[in-house]
């Protein structure tokens, strides 16, 4: 059974300081973010006011406590009359080697009379899309949990206190004749990077497509050298890189991530899109 996301606690608090709330909101609900010290760069608790009571959706952080939140939309997502909050969970609280975060909804339940939390969805490095359907808010995540084969886009609607995904679409890797990917590097290749090797320009000798492994990302840094020693170094980093059977300008093109492509202008590789 999936885990809840974070701490759901039905108890009714007093006010305590180091908050910062979002605008009055309608149906009565103020939903209020509050900081364990004023030294953190995230929030690690909410509450919410309504009818005159406060409520806590999520405890502040203890000691052991290593994720943080923070608010992205209120907006009433299933339209039963209360407003809902969607909270991303920032994971290491910001630090930049724990990129992905995951998200989940805070909202009332008028039959229990309490606030809850719906489990956690999505792992993305992008905020989400907003998209209306009929009387309901969809969310939609690139989810990124698998990014080396492919991305998926999906689309959720609370329904019932739960999050129900109503549509995938995914986007495969483009096929390459040979690549170099983060997952594949062992002990001894993120110590000295990893090459291999291929006829790049057509003319009968390989040259070498070498990659550096990023531990902060998790990403290869790649570059390449010819039989000539001309060297491109691309300063770029991808979960995997490797070698198209397309071609420009008698060079093959070279692909970094999923489909972000870099071709040969005669000089150097430049990525296309910012070309």
């Amino acid at each position: 059974m999936a885990n809840k996301c974070f701490y759901i606690s039905i108890s009714i608090l007093s006010l305590i300081p180091l908050l910062i709330a979002f605008k009055a909101p309608k149906n009565e609900i103020n939903y209020t973010f509050h900081k364990a010290n004023t030294d953190m760069a995230f929030y690690s608790g909410l509450t919410a006011d309504y009818n005159g009571n406060t409520y806590e959706l999520i405890e502040l952080a203890s000691d052991e406590f290593s994720n943080c939140i923070k608010g992205l939309k209120e907006v009433d997502f299933d339209n039963d009359g209360y407003k809902d909050i969607l909270i991303e969970n920032i994971l290491g609280c910001g630090g930049n080697a724990m990129p992905y975060n995951s998200f989940c909804i805070g909202f009332y339940n008028p039959v229990k009379e309490v606030f809850e939390l719906t489990e956690s969805f999505g792992f993305s490095i992008m905020d989400p899309e907003y998209l209306n359907i009929g009387s309901y808010t969809s969310i939609i995540v690139e989810n990124y949990e698998e990014e080396i084969y492919g991305r998926r886009v999906e689309h959720y609607l609370l329904k019932e206190g739960k999050m129900v995904r109503i549509k995938i679409t995914e986007e495969l890797p483009i096929p390459t004749n040979i690549e170099i990917s983060a997952n594949g590097f062992s002990k001894s290749d993120k110590e000295n990077g990893k090459t291999i090797y291929y006829d790049l320009n057509a003319d009968g000798e390989k040259d070498s497509l070498h990659g550096e492994y990023w531990d902060r990302w998790g990403a290869v840094i790649w570059s390449v050298k010819f039989v000539n020693g001309q060297v491109f170094n691309s300063n770029s980093g991808c979960k995997r890189v490797g070698i198209l059977n397309t071609k420009t300008k008698g060079v093959n093109d070279i692909v970094c991530g999923i489909n972000d492509i870099w071709i040969w202008n005669g000089e150097m590789y430049v990525n296309l899109v910012e070309k």
